[in-house]
């Protein structure tokens, strides 16, 4: 019994080993296949940042101070006010009911039911 034990248990671990060289092939042929530039790159790291990557996490993290109220890194918000009569409304596209803005159930071919909200407080 103990030699099949044994045995088994040396089986499994070979079965292991099995795995790891398939895989360590499909590495190879991946690497065949890989574009030149990206083969380059992994064979030859430079260890040197590139120029444009120092100077893109320098103005990030000067965004991040420079805005400490929003996540907006300092840029305004150039979008336009939305239009006043596009609400909150109910709306039925082909017998479904959808709570949607007013124009986007007019844009989808639904039928604007009223108001989301109808309750009186």
């Amino acid at each position: 019994m103990r030699r099949w034990i044994a045995l088994c248990s040396v089986a499994f671990l070979l079965g292991g080993c099995f795995v790891l060289d398939e895989i360590d092939a499909g590495q190879e042929i991946l690497k065949q296949h890989a574009p030149k530039d990206a083969a380059e790159a992994e064979e030859d790291p430079s260890g040197k940042d590139s120029p444009g990557f120092l100077d893109r996490a320098k103005r990030f993290w000067a965004g991040l101070r420079s805005d400490k109220q929003g996540r907006t890194g300092g840029r305004a918000n150039d979008s336009p006010p939305p239009h006043p009569d596009n609400t909150l409304v109910r709306c039925d596209v082909q017998g479904r009911l959808e709570f949607t803005r007013k124009f986007t159930c007019q844009r989808k071919g639904g039928k604007v039911l009223g108001p989301m909200h109808t309750s009186k407080r």
